[in-house]
């Protein structure tokens, strides 16, 4: 049978695991930081998935409002003032005269008393 005590590697292999107590005790709490950092970034990415979904009808919501409070007063200003009626009516003139140049053109526009502009995709 083997002496293991006469030999000057398992000494050094016997020093090592009295040792190894805080050798583990570093190795879990390495372990322990990567796993809370691991949980933080699941955290914020499900917080931001989450927040993500929340928002879309959010936002749907939102410009569906601005748009049932804005067309409305468009309507009345149009038909209230007659020079943004004109205006009103040459932009849509202009808008079909592009569309029978250039084909089907995603245009909307916004008329005023002084002008009107376009918005494109």
């Amino acid at each position: 049978m083997v002496n293991f005590n006469s030999n000057p590697y398992n000494v050094e292999e016997r020093k090592f695991r009295e040792r190894r107590p805080f050798f583990s005790l570093f190795i879990t709490f390495e372990r322990r930081i990567k796993n809370l950092l691991n949980f933080l970034v699941f955290c914020c990415l499900a917080l931001f998935v989450l927040a993500f979904l929340a928002l879309i009808p959010l936002l749907f919501y939102l410009f569906s409002l601005a748009n049932v409070i804005a067309i409305p007063t468009q309507f009345v200003r149009h038909f209230k003032n007659k020079k943004a009626w004109q205006n009103h009516t040459l932009e849509h003139a202009t808008i079909n005269i592009l569309e029978q140049e250039y084909g089907y053109i995603c245009l909307t526009g916004l008329s005023f008393e002084d002008g009107f502009f376009y918005f494109w995709d």
